[in-house]
């Protein structure tokens, strides 16, 4: 299910939200996904700063590029499992500075998501994780 709020996409549509949960705790409530190619280019470009549970979620993406970044982050990659909407952790990358010139990349993952600094400690997150993301996937099966 997608939880939209009133983040707006340019033509007016809503942009879907979506939960982040381990162990019934919420780690993430006011993220979104970045599911249209302008909003996956643009991704977290622009943007000074990300709340402690605010981050960006890109389904069928294994890398992401730190360029025309003005902040670090966190950045999580993750493999969709055989499970209904369960995530694996497969590589965590904490502080990652902007403008960072080599991207990072898992061949592992199939999604990553993108949070403020400190949001993997905060989160107490390791490898091999396995997270709840309630969210309608729409990737090609």
């Amino acid at each position: 299910m997608f939880l939209a709020q009133d983040r707006l996409y340019s033509n007016g549509s809503l942009m879907p939200q979506i939960k982040i949960f381990k162990d019934d705790r919420i780690l993430a409530d006011q993220s979104y996904v970045a599911d249209r190619y302008w909003r996956r280019l643009r991704g977290l470009m622009g943007k000074r700063t990300l709340g402690d549970r605010e981050g960006l979620w890109f389904p069928r993406c294994n890398s992401i590029h730190m360029w025309g970044m003005s902040m670090p982050i966190d950045v999580v990659f993750f493999k969709k499992t055989t499970e209904d909407r369960i995530f694996e952790i497969t590589s965590l990358h904490a502080d990652v500075k902007a403008w960072k010139l080599v991207p990072l990349f898992d061949a592992r993952a199939t999604d990553v998501f993108e949070a403020s600094v400190g949001w993997i400690e905060r989160s107490g997150l390791k490898i091999g994780d396995r997270l709840h993301v309630p969210f309608e996937d729409h990737r090609r099966t």
